[in-house]
C-alpha cells in the first residue's frame, strides 16, 4: 500500500509531474534529501523540523517532521497560489510551504490548501474546510481507502450543523520503508465540511469567519470499503479543530477503530 502523497497528487492534477522537475544537488546550511534529489533550506527549513506527528520522541525528531510533510520533491520556486498570491513555493510528499514575507513573523510560511485544490473549492456561504486529521488505528483495520459521514457539532452554536466526509487512505508507508511499524498505526483522514441544511442555513457559516470550532463526536461512523465491505468507524473521543481563515485544517490526532465488514461480530 503506497502512501497518500496528497502534493504530488495536485501536481499531477495540474499537470506536473514532479519526478521531471529539475535536481538540487548539496548546499551548505540546508538539508539534502538523496531520495528525491532535493534540498530543504530557509526560510522553509524551520518550519519543516518544527512541526511534526507526534511519534512520542523527544522534541520534534526528524521522523516525525517526515512522517507529517513527507520528502521535498521540488525546488523553492516562484508560483501563484490558487488564491492568487505569487509566493515562493516548496512542493512536498504530503505539503506545499508557502512563504509570505509581508505576514508576522509567525505566519511567513504558511501551508497551501490542497485538499480543496484536489477536491474543489468551497461555494460562496458555504464552510468547506480541507485538511489533514492523523488518525491512529487502535483495533484491526482492513480499510484501504473510503467514504465516511457522521454529523460535526458546531460548540458555539449548540446545534449539529455540518457532516464531515473523511476519505480513509493507509497505511501512509509501504512495508519496505523504514518507518514501515508507523504505516502499521496511522492513517490519513481528508476532512470536508460541508453544511447540512437540515440544521443550519449557510449564513450560520462563515469558512473565513477566524476561530469558528467544528467537533467530530463520539460515536459510530459508517461508509464503505474500497472491496465494498461496510465499515465501522469508532472514535474513541471527540475531537474540536478550528476554521481559521484562509488556512489548512490544523493537524490533530484522533483516535479510533476502523473495521471492515467481514472482520464485524
Amino acid at each position: 500500500m503506497q502512501p497518500i502523497r496528497i502534493g504530488a497528487e495536485v501536481l499531477l492534477k495540474q499537470g506536473r509531474n514532479w519526478e521531471n522537475f529539475p535536481k538540487d544537488i548539496p548546499t551548505p546550511g540546508c538539508d539534502f534529501f538523496p531520495e528525491t534529489g532535493y534540498t530543504l533550506c530557509e526560510p522553509f527549513r524551520s518550519f519543516w523540523r518544527n512541526h511534526g506527528l507526534d511519534l512520542g520522541m523527544d522534541g520534534i525528531a526528524w521522523a516525525e517532521s517526515l512522517a507529517l510533510f513527507g520528502y521535498p520533491i521540488s525546488k523553492p520556486m516562484v508560483e501563484t497560489n490558487a488564491e492568487g498570491a505569487t509566493v515562493l513555493t516548496q512542493w512536498f510528499e504530503r505539503a506545499r510551504f508557502e512563504y509570505h514575507p509581508d505576514n508576522p513573523p509567525q505566519y511567513r510560511v504558511l501551508l497551501g490548501l490542497l485538499g480543496k485544490e484536489l477536491y474543489g473549492s468551497h461555494r460562496t456561504g458555504v464552510a468547506s474546510v480541507s485538511g489533514i486529521v492523523y488518525v491512529e488505528r487502535i483495533a484491526r483495520a482492513f480499510v484501504e481507502s473510503g467514504l465516511f459521514w457522521d454529523m460535526v457539532h458546531r460548540p458555539d452554536s449548540g446545534v449539529n450543523i455540518s457532516k464531515a466526509s473523511l476519505s480513509i487512505r493507509g497505511p501512509i508507508y509501504p512495508s519496505d520503508h523504514p518507518l514501515a511499524g508507523v504505516g502499521d498505526n496511522w492513517f490519513n483522514i481528508l476532512v470536508d465540511i460541508r453544511p447540512d441544511s437540515t440544521f443550519a442555513s449557510p449564513a450560520d457559516f462563515v469558512p473565513e469567519t477566524p476561530g469558528g470550532v467544528m467537533e467530530i463526536r463520539p460515536g459510530m461512523l459508517e461508509g464503505t470499503c474500497d472491496s465494498g465491505g461496510n465499515a465501522a468507524f469508532f472514535p474513541y473521543s471527540s475531537k474540536q479543530f478550528s476554521i481559521t481563515g484562509g488556512q489548512s485544517l490544523e493537524n490533530v490526532i484522533f483516535q479510533t477503530d476502523i473495521v471492515c465488514g467481514d472482520f464485524l461480530p
